[in-house]
């Protein structure tokens, strides 16, 4: 890369938010048949008793899946029978204004509904379609982030936040034994980079072009890198040929759930300006 393409080539890496990037994984860079979005229904504290959610894959499928929640003070278990995952358009904010929709493969809303407020710990696809998925790290029902953070456009509001229709699928969990432990230094760790490789300046573009490019990069429970594809094009196809390369050969590190390592997601993002 040359000195000025050095100058004018801002690389950023964050943490995938759940839900989001997980949704568009190439088969390739998928651990488990589906993975779980989850929201509290009408209530932006940290309890209770009702929460909608989606099943998501990288294809539309039809999966049925054991969901496991880990609450302050025990576990759960739920059944979701067979459901259809199909496309839709999701719609977001980007951290500088623009509009931005976006394909992914979701199930329709259902809810579980426990039988008092619970302040949940974790939620995850313990297992779909008779396959066992690895555990996730703990989340937030607010994800944090190590970077500019991609938002849901509120002119499309998030339909897990909203009370069930009739007909809408609604789920008891049941109480189950202790699924996994934290008796270790390091119970829990999101997946990280450990060397940034940053994207060559595409020479003949020096002057005046910019753009932003994401990647959504999933990585092996060793670190390393199980898939790399385009989830933001900047409408540049050599931005996004030089982004996928840098994040091909960056070095990541695999993620810690419940003291052992799993899969993990990344947002690799570079904003050429």
């Amino acid at each position: 890369m040359t000195l000025i393409g050095r100058a004018i080539v801002a690389v950023i890496f964050f943490a995938a938010l759940s839900g989001l990037a997980a949704t568009h994984a190439k088969a390739a860079g998928e651990f488990c048949p589906a993975s779980l979005y989850l929201k509290p229904v009408g209530n932006n504290g940290t309890r209770a008793a009702l929460y909608g959610f989606t099943l998501n894959a990288g294809a539309p499928k039809t999966v049925s899946a054991i969901l496991a929640f880990e609450t302050e003070s025990s576990w759960f278990s739920a059944t979701v029978p067979a459901v259809a995952i199909a496309p839709v358009t999701r719609h977001f904010i980007e951290p500088d204004g623009t509009h931005r929709a976006q394909a992914a493969w979701s199930s329709p809303v259902m809810y579980v509904r426990f039988s008092q407020p619970v302040s949940l710990m974790n939620a995850f696809v313990l297992g779909a379609d008779g396959q066992a998925c690895p555990p996730q790290p703990r989340w937030a029902l607010t994800p944090k982030s190590r970077g500019p953070t991609t938002i849901r456009d509120p002119q499309y509001p998030d339909t897990t936040t909203l009370a069930p229709q009739s007909g809408d699928a609604i789920i008891t969990p049941k109480p189950a034994k202790a699924l996994y432990n934290t008796d270790c230094a390091e119970p829990f760790r999101d997946a990280s980079v450990k060397a940034p490789v940053p994207p060559d300046y595409p020479e003949p573009l020096l002057h005046g072009a910019q753009g932003t490019v994401q990647v959504l990069v999933t990585i092996n429970p060793g670190g390393s890198l199980a898939d790399a594809t385009l989830f933001q094009s900047s409408g540049d196809i050599n931005f996004d040929n030089a982004t996928l390369r840098a994040a091909r050969e960056t070095t990541y590190q695999s993620a810690v759930a419940y003291c052992q390592p799993v899969p993990g997601s990344y947002l690799f993002k570079t904003t050429f300006q």
